[in-house]
């Protein structure tokens, strides 16, 4: 059992998913986690199936939002917190193989944000083995919201945002400008499925559609907010629809 770091699921309408996907692989690692739920439906549905659920407040609306509130409310200063996304298979590495030793990774993950004195941290969103690189980096490089790893310092700058839309991106620079760096494993990514309409962010906006829209608008807003740091391109489609991205400055000093 994961004495050392408490691992978080936000979750939102998706139970069954959650169930045959994160759930099962960190169960199969004998990790505990706690699933972070936002109304009391699926606080009394999610309670049937989950030893751990946790109600989050009402005021907190959205995956930003969500974030925000198990860092800098529900966490307790010093812990080690491991955010997963609720519709993880598997990580694979830089081999293309499957990470048999979930609970080595995230301690040896846990182990380089010490030594690096940084306090956020985690893997890209890319299963193409290709574009991996055998080494862990310290520069503004995109870090997935699939997986993230926070060091709780409640004397340090709270970090949050409202967005439901690119929120990660936003924590990335935020962090990043905090802290002087984030780090980033390049060689271990998440088994995910991007824009999955099936609750979670698509639910909350009432369709895939409605939150492609909305997604336009906010890169805008964010690339605004944050000029030099991030920048906004069209993505063709590929596994996941056409639609806006951000590209972070890995050059951003």
């Amino acid at each position: 059992m994961n004495e050392d770091f408490k691992i978080c699921i936000p979750s939102y309408k998706r139970k069954e998913f959650l169930k045959n996907t994160t759930a099962k692989l960190l169960e199969k690692h004998n990790l505990k986690y706690y699933v972070f739920v936002s109304t009391d439906n699926d606080f009394e549905e999610y309670s049937k199936e989950f030893e751990r659920v946790v109600k989050i407040p009402t005021q907190y609306k959205g995956i930003g939002q969500v974030r925000h509130y198990i860092i800098n409310r529900w966490a307790e200063d010093k812990e080690k917190i491991i955010m997963i996304d609720d519709d993880i298979k598997h990580l694979i590495n830089i081999e293309n193989k499957i990470v048999e030793d979930l609970p080595s990774f995230f301690n040896e993950f846990f182990d380089k944000l010490q030594e690096t004195e940084l306090f956020f941290g985690g893997v890209p969103l890319c299963n193409n083995t290709f574009f991996m690189k055998k080494n862990y980096s310290t520069n503004l490089k995109y870090i997935s919201g699939a997986l993230q790893f926070i060091i709780v310092d409640k004397s340090r700058e709270e970090i949050e945002t409202t967005y439901r839309h690119f929120e990660d991106y936003v924590y990335n620079i935020k962090y990043f400008k905090r802290d002087g760096g984030a780090l980033r494993c390049n060689y271990i990514s998440p088994i995910t499925k991007n824009y999955n309409i099936e609750g979670g962010i698509c639910a909350e906006y009432g369709s895939l559609a409605e939150r492609l829209k909305d997604a336009d608008i906010v890169a805008d807003e964010i690339c605004d907010e944050f000029k030099g740091y991030v920048s906004k391109y069209y993505k063709k489609k590929g596994r996941s629809p056409a639609c806006v991205n951000l590209r972070l400055n890995h050059n951003k000093k």
